[in-house]
């Protein structure tokens, strides 16, 4: 049985009308950063109180399209960590400028079994939201939230009140064509708002399975088509009216066969463009893109990538059955639904897809995430239209199962720990190289970018008291182009020797690199004064237990970043390379410290960074590493070697 707290919703609300002079709980982030919801304060028993909730309110974006059509608000659910979206009493929106919030729905009989309402999504072209809601009238456990129990709820987005109901309910046979028999989920509109896409769960077909013993509450995927109006018998949890005519598009089956593209779960959907993907000829084609279980040759699940064509019309059977489904099967995709398959991992070496799958906004391409050769998650591109993947992030341990696209197609963001990612991912030289917009705790998560590109927002949790409360942050996307270029640094600039402090063989090259071996403990103060923002270290463990200071401390301390790439007995590691060669190609916007026990690794970096990124020849890099300290006979065979290789 699922209990859900009820955490003072009206006293929430009733302190609404204060937000504007809310407690900031962070000091304020690096660069542009902005909280942008908090919690109330608490009384001052100095004046008159205003009332405050008696608990601190989520605010959660959960991954959807939560910026308004004009960019001024945020939509947000308030779920809890014990309860989920079940114990979610409100949807709101925040608006970016003023951080005032307005309530846009508030369930009539909210209680302990819910009924939930979350996953809020803003149209793209007309000041509405959509959510999940679940039973109207929720009394008991038979009647409680619960995922193949709930629908999508429509709510002006002016905090009007007014609602509908976005797809029908007929849990009981005969079943009505257009009518849904489950629960949906992660409802997103399409560009042009007339469609929308979901996840979904049977309930008929979960009542069949409990009574086989078997587990049938499979999740699929549908669409509802707006603008078909669609009323059902008279329910008591439902309203009976609905605003479009829905229908599934995935096709599941419990036991996938082994080797085939059979699928037992579909999820992590979203729409491939936001007006379909091109097809030849020049029309465009409405589908989703998802990530679906299938099973490998030995039997064991396996999550690919999927697309799912669908037709203009949802009224019409397709070939595997109706669309109603009944008491024993699955409702079936209408005439004209394709599903296929993108990704077989399984030829990989770490074999597996994840995450929400996010095209494109002109369908071109989806992103997606799968294992790369060291068994890290990274970000993928492919063509709805199938063909090879390509690797689009290249960072070391990863990224975490999150991307969005920048509107203009020319560049994702993602998050990999605490940073926030940003990719290039036009076709060229600067293909995959990345750049970090943030790099702070705690970790964000559920990013979404705005309309105009200008603005990206996000989760982070914050403690309060003994809870964590979930707030939202806004950052603004970069004006200039979000990505590194492989030509940041001038080829043209002369390595100069210099005098820094005690630092021996010191040098620099255009006064955004220093070279040199090892600081001192005074010598790092003196470099954050001097504006440097990064210290690359390549010596070893070994080496750095031998200082009379710690170096991470006193590096972290004067508020600069700390990156070890140490290089020992074996050639810089790929990873390695990636990771220094994107810290100097942001060198002209945050300065860079490079330095090993003598500059004689130093040298040979700065040779790779002068063939990989000016295009040096093998001799002219070699002697520019000598001016930066190179001296290793041993060093200069690694770079012959290296240079021999395809770049990185």
């Amino acid at each position: 049985m699922k209990h859900y707290k009820n955490w003072g919703l009206e006293s929430w609300l009733k302190a609404i009308p204060i937000m504007a002079v809310l407690l900031n709980l962070m000091e304020p982030a690096p660069g542009t950063e902005r909280q942008i919801t908090h919690v109330a304060p608490r009384p001052d028993r100095s004046v008159q109180a205003s009332p405050v909730p008696s608990e601190p309110i989520n605010h959660e974006l959960d991954h959807n399209d939560n910026f308004s059509p004009d960019d001024r608000f945020l939509v947000f659910d308030t779920r809890t960590e014990e309860g989920g979206i079940g114990a979610s009493r409100l949807i709101a929106k925040v608006e970016i400028a003023t951080g005032q919030i307005t309530p846009l729905y508030q369930p009539p009989e909210p209680n302990s079994f819910g009924p939930g309402v979350g996953a809020a999504s803003y149209s793209h072209c007309r000041n509405e939201v959509i959510f999940i809601h679940g039973p109207f009238h929720p009394t008991g456990p038979e009647n409680q939230y619960e995922q193949y129990r709930r629908v999508g709820v429509i709510a002006a987005g002016d905090g009007s009140g007014t609602m509908q109901q976005a797809d029908a309910r007929d849990t009981q046979a005969p079943y009505l064509p257009g009518a849904l028999r489950g629960g949906t989920h992660r409802h997103e509109f399409s560009g042009d708002g007339k469609w929308v896409g979901f996840t979904y769960n049977d309930a008929v077909m979960a009542a069949h399975g409990r009574s086989l013993g078997q587990n049938l509450t499979l999740r699929t995927i549908g669409v509802t088509r707006l603008g078909h109006p669609l009323s059902v018998a008279e329910k008591k949890q439902f309203p009976n009216q609905a605003a479009g005519f829905s229908a599934l598009g995935v096709v599941v089956v419990p036991n996938p066969k082994p080797g085939s593209d059979e699928i037992s779960h579909a999820a992590g959907d979203s729409w491939v463009g936001r007006h379909g993907y091109p097809r030849t000829g020049g029309q465009r084609q409405l589908a989703r893109a998802f990530i679906g279980t299938t099973r490998d040759d030995a039997g064991h699940d396996l999550d690919e990538l999927y697309v799912v064509d669908i037709p203009n019309d949802l009224t019409q059977p397709g070939p595997l059955g109706t669309l109603t489904g009944t008491d024993l099967t699955f409702p079936m995709p209408p005439e004209g639904t394709v599903q296929r398959r993108l990704t077989h991992s399984d030829q990989r070496r770490h074999p597996g897809c994840q995450g929400i799958v996010r095209t494109s906004h002109d369908g071109k391409n989806i992103a997606f995430f799968m294992h790369d050769d060291q068994g890290d998650w990274q970000v993928f591109l492919i063509s709805p239209h199938g063909g090879k993947p390509r690797q689009a992030t290249f960072l070391k341990g990863g990224v975490d199962p999150e991307v969005r696209w920048h509107p203009s197609g020319d560049s994702i963001v993602t998050v990999a720990g605490t940073r926030i990612v940003i990719t290039n991912v036009q076709p060229g030289p600067q293909f995959g190289k990345s750049r970090i917009l943030s790099d702070r705790t705690p970790a964000p998560f559920a990013l979404v970018v705005s309309h105009d590109g200008k603005q990206l927002a996000y989760n982070r949790r914050l403690p309060e008291g003994e809870r964590q409360v979930t707030h939202i942050f806004i950052d603004d996307f970069p004006a200039t182009e979000p990505v590194e270029t492989a030509q940041a640094l001038s080829a043209e600039g002369k390595i100069v020797p210099i005098v820094s402090g005690a630092m021996p063989n010191a040098t620099t090259y255009g006064g955004k690199i220093y070279f040199g071996g090892q600081p001192q403990e005074a010598d790092f103060k003196m470099f954050a004064r001097q504006g440097i923002q990064t210290v690359i270290n390549l010596c070893t463990s070994t080496e750095m237990e031998k200082l009379a200071f710690d170096e991470l401390a006193v590096v972290n301390k004067a508020g600069m970043k700390y990156v070890h790439v140490p290089i020992d007995h074996e050639p810089l590691t790929q990873d390695g390379l990636r990771t220094i060669l994107a810290l100097l190609d942001d060198a002209p916007r945050n300065h860079v410290l490079l330095h090993c026990a003598s500059s004689n690794r130093v040298g040979y970096v700065w040779a790779l960074y002068r063939a990989r990124r000016h295009g040096f020849s093998l001799e002219a890099a070699i002697q520019d590493g000598k001016k930066a300290g190179m001296r290793a006979p041993i060093l200069t065979e690694w770079l012959r070697q290296a240079l021999a290789k395809s770049q990185p």
